[in-house]
């Protein structure tokens, strides 16, 4: 089924320049976004107006900052650009999300989710990581920005890699912004990394595979099964799966 176009989206652009830049979350894709901005306006995108209040509801937030499924962009935009993305070891990105999202951000707080849908699927909020990853899908459905964060990274970068250019790791960070500074001969400046909200006396610690329940273990690996078959030469599970065999 030919898609109409006029519901078709953005990816997130140098325009002008021939580049162009598919973000998954919680692979410092807000970094990324902002050092564009800045390439290609000389200055930072300003979060907050002077009243504190989020400038996200403007146009120009929502047609550069936004992260748009792969399968609803307008390819046909980028045929003749450099295509780039940044990836993320997959089980290292999901622990992100429950540090950042579920814990420092709040987002299965008790304010922050329906406590009747909680209760019918027997889930608690603000759980460890071992209850978190134990049931990852459902708390998934309890929580809108858990559900867009942690989705496997096909809903981002589509089920073939062949489609990009250039595919750095993000380890690789630096790398990238240097070749899209070049490519462009725009100036990039760096900015800080984005960090999560909240206090920071609160701040939960990063979670590690190695300290997660064996269950835990098992429901984040077969979550990420997925993602290590697409990103396959870049990363792989066994170092997880090492460490699994090893507590036994």
């Amino acid at each position: 089924m030919t898609k109409d176009p006029k519901y078709l989206q953005h990816a997130t652009e140098l325009t002008g320049h021939g580049i162009v830049f598919f973000p998954t979350p919680k692979t410092a894709s807000s970094s990324v976004k902002q050092i564009m901005y800045r390439m290609l306006h000389g200055k930072r995108f300003v979060e907050r107006d002077e009243h504190g209040n989020r400038r996200r509801a403007l146009p120009e937030y929502r047609d550069f900052f936004r992260t748009n499924a792969f399968d609803a962009i307008d390819h046909d935009l980028y045929r003749d650009h450099d295509r780039i993305t940044l990836v993320r070891d997959p089980v290292e990105r999901q622990i992100s999300v429950y540090t950042g999202i579920a814990g420092n951000a709040g987002a299965l707080a008790e304010d922050k989710i329906d406590m009747e849908l909680a209760a019918a699927l027997e889930l608690k909020p603000n759980p460890n990581a071992n209850a978190y990853f134990s049931n990852l899908e459902r708390y998934r459905v309890l929580a809108g920005p858990i559900w867009a964060h942690s989705n496997p990274v096909t809903v981002s970068l589509g089920t073939n890699l062949a489609y990009f250019t250039h595919v750095f790791r993000l380890s690789e960070f630096d790398d990238m912004i240097a070749f899209m500074s070049e490519k462009s001969g725009l100036k990039a400046k760096k900015v800080h990394a984005n960090k999560s909200t909240g206090d920071k006396k609160k701040m939960k610690k990063k979670a590690k595979f190695e300290d997660l329940s064996r269950k835990a273990q098992k429901n984040l690996l077969a979550h990420c099964a997925g993602d290590y078959a697409l990103l396959n030469g870049y990363f792989s599970n066994e170092k997880y799966l090492d460490i699994m065999t090893s507590m036994v």
